[in-house]
Formats: C-alpha cells, structure tokens, sequence
C-alpha cells in the first residue's frame, strides 16, 4: 500500500513505537545494530556513506510500489517501517530511521530478558568471586610472596616499637602460656590427689572460683579507692546483661574443663583446645563482622599448621584411644562444646572492653559530643588531682608574676587570654583551687557523656563480675553432685554436704593437694590476666598463645614426671615439633594482622564512630 509520505505501509505491521523515541536522521551514523529475526539476533554493520560512494536516484515509477530488501524483524512484526524515499536504495543506504526503529525494540526485549535472568547473574558472580578467591590462597607463589612482602613490613614496623612496649606484650605471652601450662599439668594431678568421696571435681571448681573472685574483687576496690574511676558505662541494663553473659560462659567452661578432665580421654582436650581458634575466627566474623577475607594464604596456612601443631601433640593419644572405651560417654559431648564457648566468651569480651573503653586515638570523634569544657561541681571538684607544681595553661606564669607585683597586681598581657580560658573552665569550682588540664577534661567529658571508661577500670569491672557469676554458678552444681546421671550414684544432699566438707578439709592434709591446688590457680589467674589484655588486640592470637602450652605441658611432664597421672605421653621429640609449627602458625597470623591492619583501622574507626552516635542517640 502506498504511504502519503512517499514511502510504503504494510498492513500487518502492528508495532507500537514510544511517543517520546526520535530516530535519528539518515546522515547520522550507528553501528553494530541488534535486529531479531524470530530465531536469533544477527547484526548489521552497515557502511556509512560518503561523498565518492552516492548511488544515483532512479526516476519513481507511476502506479509501481519501490522494492526495498527485506530486513530481518522480530517475531512479532512482520513489515519494516516507512522509508522517506520511494527509490530503491542500495544495501549500504539502507534507512537509518527504519533500522534505528527496529534497534530500539530490540534493545528493549532484551533488557526486559537481563532483567529476569539479574538474580541468576548475580548469584554466578558471587561463585566465581569465592572460587577465585580459593583458588588464590591456595597458590604457593602467591603465599610466598606475601610472606616475603609481610616480614620486610614487620621488621619496619619493629623498628619503631619502644622496648617498654615490646616487653609489655612479652609478658603477656609469657602469662597465657605459662597458665596454660600450669594448668594443663596440674588439673589431672589435683582431682587424682583427692581420696575417694570427696567431691574432687565440685571442690575444686568452687575454691578456684572463689580464690580468683576474691582477687580480682579486692584489686578493683584498691584501685577505686586510689584512682577514683568513673564507672557510670556500668550502670545500664544492657551492660549489666553483657557482663552476666560473659560470666555465665566463663563459668561453664570452667566447670566443663574441671569435670571433664577426669572423664574425658586426653586427645579430645588436646583437640578441644587446637579447635578454639577456628571457632575464634567463625564468631569474629559473624559477630565483629571484621571485613578482612578470611581466604588470606596466611591466615589459611596459620590455620592449617595450628591443626599439624594439634595432631603432634596428641600423637600418642590417637593411638591409644581406638582401645578404651570411655564410659559416661556424655562428658566426652559435653567437652566438645568448650572449644565454641571458649570462643565466643573470648569474643564478647573483646567486644564490651571495645565498647567501653576509652581511647584517646579517637579524641577527634569524642569532641564534638563532649560538654565544651564544663563539668558539673562534684565531677570538677572530684578529679583534682594534678599536682601544683605542674604547669597548666600559664598558670605557673601568672603565679610568678603576682608574686613579684604583690597581689592584685595587674597581670601580664601575655598570659591574659589564657588565664581567663583557665578561669572560665573553673567557674564551677572553689576559689583557689587549681584548674583541671585539657588533658584530663576531655576523657572525663567523654566518660560523661558517652559512657567511656579507664582501661583498667573495665577490664577488673569485667574479670570481677565474670568471677563472681562464676562462685554463683558453682552453686548450681551442688544439687547435681547428689544425682546418679552426674555423678555416677544416687546420693542424699546431706551426704554431698559430708563429701564436700571431706574434700575441703583434704586441700589442707591431703598430700600434694594444696600445691596442686595452688598452681591451678595460679595458672588460671594468670591465664585470665593475659588473655583479658590479648583479646583487646586480637582473640585468635590469644587461642594460638594459649595452644602454645599443650607441648609445653607435655616436655614438663617429661622432665618431672611425678605430675603425669596418664600411663604414657607422647615422644619428646613430636612435642618438639608441635611447638614449632605452634609458633610458626602464631607468626603467620601476625604477618596476616599486619598486612590488613589499615582495614582494621579503619573499619574499627567505622565501628567506634557508630558506637559514639548510637550513645548519644
């Protein structure tokens, strides 16, 4: 049928064009247009036209419709669109604005077609990210070269550690292992040295409970009396709960560890303990939700060789455990699940000591929230405690300068400006008295107003109230003692009393008891202590610190073997090689912190900047 416009209409063609789409004018150039021919998409590419290559126009004739060459079209047209020309154009003139037209409604379906298949996409992305980064760490060129690269970025990085700093975190290795050794060699001995009937395991749990309450109990209030904290982040609900949270787990991994020792084989314990910096790292990412990828080749390769560290130590016991059927086969379940509570205990505390502890490294994100340097009366008046002679703010000065123009004598203009900024953040205080320094204001406004507290101050707030839920939740298995599925018969609670009595007694007659007694003790204060400072900075290092003991124990046992209650140990020399791949599994997690370390900081940095505004909210 023949168009008005000069051009041709099919009757059939039935597509809808958008009002607001402009096809552009035949001298405009397009490439690699889409068409759909029902079975596919080809594509045309055609030529642009130039001056040399212009094809001569026939003259139109009467009553004949042009030809034009078919182009391919979608399934659901079946025409072209109009031409502006009734001349039969050569391939390579072929009409922008029909070809354009029949682009853009093949663009369209396309995308509607993307559209759908965007979640599938998405989801083979994602497959191909974690399969690359698998395959990445598991490439020893790749391992290599991050050691190599890490280790020249640590030795720098020593270089610029004080020795006061460096001994600090020296002591801190030495306490967690040195408790963990303790306690590993003493813990069977002190449950062996109680005569039968006696309760050994419940004694032992509750004095341990006790002794180390009473320490850290002691040691807060000293520490009250002579610093003064602040300690108002204690007093809301939630920190409360995250306190008894923590106590509670602390207090059930202890009970497990004490009761489980006597009735669980060796090699599960040694497992136990080798597993807690997996399930360290499960709850740091799931929990912290640390950004760094946990398919690092260091970090794999720590994993991988605290695992070896864990089957040498234990080499022994694998081959004697296949003959002996243990009996109370629930203690040997029970004691796996101390592996995951021993790490989640350690993460929640690393995360309330972050919360809650005051940092001076984020001075700049507690300002804005602060007070601007007004304290109420009784805080101002309370934490007076610099010493006169110390210079504050030109006030050494002034004083001088009074002294020597006798009083009410005109001050120094010099010293004017800053005098009145001393007096002004005095106003709340006594006459006469010396003015609190920047340098204390500030932490005090932050512990004020953002519920921030000394270091100190919240790690023995912490380790007391999680010693004293640990007494209180020893008292839970008094009743327990007197049930046969507990202890393995039926017994009246006035016979438990008899018993417990008899064991308390035996601490102090029994022979070997009490210095067995002692050095459990001991090495659990002492692994509290430095565990308490090492989840501060990382908790999977303070698993591998820890594990560091297990070989440690077994050479002790070896050199004074009147500690060993076991009928044999595993061989020098594969306790030898445990230790070894023990320490190289803690100095590739080291390499690991240190090549992420500026991730760390600043998603820490994220973390406390939501931490401030979420308390101030």
């Amino acid at each position: 049928m023949s168009d008005p416009r000069g051009g041709y209409s099919n009757a059939h063609d039935h597509r809808v064009e958008p009002d607001n789409y402009h096809c552009p004018s035949p001298t405009e150039s397009f490439e690699d247009i889409e068409v759909g021919d029902g079975d596919g998409i080809s594509t045309v590419t055609p030529a642009p036209a130039t001056e040399t290559e212009t094809a001569p126009e026939p003259a139109p004739v009467p009553g004949v419709t042009p030809t034009v060459f078919p182009v391919p079209v979608p399934a659901f047209s079946s025409a072209v669109g109009p031409h502006e020309s009734t001349t039969a154009p050569h391939i390579r003139n072929i009409e922008c604005e029909e070809m354009q037209c029949i682009s853009k409604i093949v663009v369209v379906e396309n995308k509607g077609d993307d559209e759908k298949d965007g979640g599938a996409a998405q989801r083979k992305k994602e497959d191909e990210r974690w399969d690359k980064s698998i395959k990445h760490a598991l490439n020893p060129a790749v391992l290599l070269a991050d050691i190599t690269t890490q280790i020249t970025q640590l030795e720098q990085e020593l270089k610029d550690v004080s020795y006061l700093s460096f001994l600090h975190g020296a002591l801190l290795v030495l306490l967690v292992t040195s408790g963990s050794v303790m306690q590993i060699v003493s813990i069977n001995y002190l449950i062996k040295s109680y005569p039968k009937g006696t309760l050994a395991s419940f004694t032992s749990l509750v004095f341990v409970s006790v002794m180390q309450s009473l320490f850290f109990f002691i040691v807060l209030i000293v520490y009250i009396i002579t610093r003064r904290p602040y300690l108002s982040f204690a007093r809301s609900f939630w920190n409360i709960y995250q306190l008894l949270r923590i106590g509670c787990m602390d207090a059930f991994t202890a009970a497990i560890n004490i009761y489980g020792s006597s009735s669980t084989p060796l090699v599960l314990q040694v497992l136990t303990i080798g597993c807690v910096p997996l399930f360290s790292l499960i709850f740091m990412k799931l929990l912290i939700q640390d950004p760094r990828s946990v398919f690092s080749p260091l970090l794999l390769l720590s994993l991988i060789l605290a695992l070896g560290s864990t089957l040498m130590a234990s080499v022994y016991e694998l081959g004697a455990v296949a003959s002996k059927v243990e009996k109370r086969v629930w203690w040997t379940a029970a004691y796996f699940f101390l592996a995951p509570f021993t790490g989640l205990m350690h993460t929640l505390q690393a995360m309330f000591m972050f919360k809650f502890t005051y940092m001076p490294a984020y001075n700049d994100m507690y300002k804005p929230f602060c007070l601007n340097g007004v304290l109420p009366p009784e805080i101002e008046l309370r934490f007076r405690t610099v010493r006169p002679e110390q210079p504050r703010l030109g006030e050494v000065q002034t004083e001088d300068k009074k002294e020597k123009d006798g009083e009410g004598g005109e001050e120094r203009e010099g010293a004017e400006e800053t005098t009145k900024a001393v007096e002004k953040n005095n106003e709340q205080g006594e006459e006469g008295e010396p003015p609190l320094p920047p340098e204390f204001r500030l932490p005090l406004e932050a512990k004020i107003c953002l519920k921030q507290g000394d270091d100190l101050a919240v790690k023995l707030l912490m380790c007391t109230v999680s010693s004293l839920v640990k007494v209180i939740v020893a008292g839970i298995f008094f009743p327990l003692e007197s049930m046969s599925f507990w202890s393995g018969s039926t017994k009246s609670m006035g016979k438990v009393w008899l018993y417990f009595r008899s064991g308390t007694e035996c601490l102090t007659v029994c022979e070997g008891t009490l210095s067995a007694f002692m050095l459990y003790s001991l090495g659990s204060l002492f692994a509290t202590i430095g565990a308490t400072y090492l989840d501060q900075y990382s908790v999977i290092l303070r698993s591998y610190v820890y594990q560091v003991g297990l070989p440690l124990s077994a050479l002790v046992l070896l050199v004074s073997p009147v500690w060993n209650t076991k009928e044999g140990v595993t061989a020098w020399y594969f306790d030898l090689i445990s230790l070894v791949l023990i320490g190289l599994a803690g100095f590739a997690y080291v390499l690991w912190e240190t090549k992420t370390q500026e991730v760390r900081r600043e998603f820490e940095r994220e973390k406390k900047k939501e931490i401030i505004r979420l308390q101030r909210s």
